[in-house]
């Protein structure tokens, strides 16, 4: 069984009252993940280059 697989067998297990938190989750973990793909990798250095050069 994979992951994705186990996921639906809890969520199909799970009480009702518990997927609107499960689903608040999800959308929290998706916008965190698309916030860290917009940042620019080198961004933490540069902004440390520049707090030491002022």
């Amino acid at each position: 069984m994979n992951s994705k697989e186990q996921l639906i067998q809890e969520l199909e297990n799970l009480p009702d009252q518990l997927i609107v938190q499960v689903l608040d989750y999800i959308a929290f973990i998706k916008h965190r993940h698309c916030l860290q793909l917009e940042k620019p990798s080198n961004l933490r250095a540069s902004l440390h280059e520049n707090w030491w050069d002022h």
